[in-house]
């Protein structure tokens, strides 16, 4: 079976308008994906057991990935900030500890970071 590029076309149109209309909802990125919570935890636990073992470089992607899948999970937020910071990279530290404060505005960690990073660019 042949399938025609405008059948194509729209089938992807058609996928594109209910990814986003999911995300108008609030509804995260991964369950585009066929994802649960619970590969969403396993990504963590893979990223964060990479940080504990300082294998920044290979954390960050994976928290990335998180805050693509779920940008309300403040946890990929942090990873990649914390991570960007154990690299020395504090002015890219800043982005996302930013908005792991707007996302866990009663926790004061992001902000304490955000500070180390500024004292630390001087």
């Amino acid at each position: 079976m042949t399938i025609k590029p405008k059948d194509a076309a729209s089938k992807g149109r058609d996928t594109f308008l209910s990814i986003l209309k999911d995300m108008q909802e609030g509804k995260p990125l991964y369950l585009a994906y066929d994802l649960t919570e619970n590969d969403m935890d396993a990504l963590y636990l893979f990223a964060h057991n990479l940080y504990s073992e300082k294998k920044y470089q290979e954390a960050l992607p994976l928290f990335q990935r998180l805050t693509f899948y779920n940008a309300a999970d403040e946890r990929g937020w942090m990873g990649s900030g914390l991570c960007f910071q154990e690299l020395e990279l504090y002015d890219l530290a800043i982005t996302p500890y930013t908005m792991a404060s707007l996302i866990e505005l009663e926790s004061p960690i992001a902000m304490l970071h955000i500070v180390e990073c500024y004292l630390a660019l001087k």
